[in-house]
């Protein structure tokens, strides 16, 4: 399979994910009454966040490459589909301690 029809499955699953996302934060949103309903109502935003701005990438077709112009490989989108740099850009972002490795999805859009 080609560069190009990855990118159209992965495009798929994340209009799927965020017709799934916006579902589910509309139905923890009417029941948003302590703190970990409310934590996963920041986590659902942001993800949604983060898929809409894949998609967007994609329209623009600029999804899966990275700031220093290199594609980003196909596995890695495919595990992370809000991927912005390639693996070696994130490492060094990582060494420098550019990159929050909180387990959150955080508010930043790094991948």
């Amino acid at each position: 399979m080609g560069r190009k029809d990855e990118i159209l499955n992965i495009k798929q699953f994340l209009v799927k994910r965020l017709d799934a996302l916006r579902k589910a934060l509309a139905v923890d949103l009417g029941s948003a009454q302590d703190e970990i309903t409310t934590e996963l109502v920041e986590l659902e935003k942001r993800e949604i966040v983060r898929a809409e701005s894949a998609l967007e990438r994609m329209e623009k077709g600029d999804y899966g490459v990275c700031a220093c112009g290199a594609d980003i490989q196909i596995a890695r989108l495919r595990a992370l589909p809000y991927a912005t740099h390639c693996i070696r850009c994130r490492r060094e972002e990582e060494v420098q301690g550019a990159v929050d490795l909180s387990p959150s999805l955080g508010p930043s859009n790094k991948d």
